[in-house]
């Protein structure tokens, strides 16, 4: 049986304008750009791989933790798009129907609603 790990090594350089990824012997060097389409294109190969990615969060919370992330919403006849800007990521951007809107909203005001300190 193979490690499902992928041996990779990266290097960000002094400069901080590009980095050395090694996968095996095999190394590429790119900049912001060229890493934020190199995720994008292993999100999609990602979306393609069984298992799916589970609908519900896994029990042991083991998924990426992203701080300081800035929100955009903005509305849109078939419903909200909410993009949610990372560090490690950029913007990630996802369409939510009106119902998925809504139940958002309420499950934020139910649980903050009564919080300590909650600014009216």
């Amino acid at each position: 049986m193979t490690s499902s790990v992928i041996p990779t090594r990266i290097v960000v350089a002094d400069d901080r304008t590009s980095a050395a990824i090694s996968i095996g012997k095999d190394t590429v060097i790119g900049n912001a750009a060229g890493i934020s389409e190199l995720i994008a294109q292993l999100g999609r190969a990602r979306s393609d791989l069984l298992p799916a990615v589970d609908n519900h969060v896994p029990h042991d919370r083991a998924f990426v933790q992203v701080n300081h992330p800035a929100v955009e919403i903005v509305g849109h006849p078939d419903g909200v798009r909410l993009a949610l800007r990372t560090p490690q990521f950029g913007w990630i951007g996802f369409h939510l129907t009106p119902v998925q809107a809504l139940e958002i909203a309420r499950h934020l005001v139910a649980m903050f609603d009564s919080a300590p300190g909650a600014d009216r």
